[in-house]
């Protein structure tokens, strides 16, 4: 079967500053559909991660009323939400949201529903 496609990227202007986030998801079916959005006040992690969270909605939205996913690969320039998705969320939900040197997880909001949302496509035996 083939997998969903995931392609996402964030950026800010100013770190903090005005940034946006981008993504286009295309569904096993071939089907490609663009989503964008932007805050006035972000940082370039914080869209970076926004893209990967809207991205898993979308697919969710998808999946409702499809229920064909098996597999969904993800493709980002971010270093910190690949090891953030990849090593890193579990643990620091298992540690009240703090990291290896005890200081609090940024982004804290969006991490807890990418945790979410990777555990319900587990549950529902998809490869994220």
């Amino acid at each position: 079967m083939k997998p969903y496609i995931v392609v996402t990227d964030g950026a800010c202007s100013r770190n903090p500053g005005p940034g946006g986030w981008g993504l286009i998801v295309m569904t096993p079916e071939d089907q490609v559909f663009e989503f964008g959005g932007h805050e006035a006040e972000t940082t370039n992690n914080r869209m970076e991660l926004m893209g990967l969270y809207r991205g898993m909605q979308e697919i969710y939205k998808i999946e409702s009323k499809l229920k064909t996913a098996k597999v969904i690969h993800v493709i980002t320039d971010s270093k910190y939400v690949m090891d953030g998705a990849s090593k890193y969320v579990a643990n620091w939900a298992r540690s009240a949201w703090r990291t290896s040197t005890g200081s609090e997880v940024k982004n804290q909001d969006l991490w807890e529903k990418i945790l979410k949302g990777l555990s319900e496509f587990q549950k529902n035996k998809n490869a994220f």
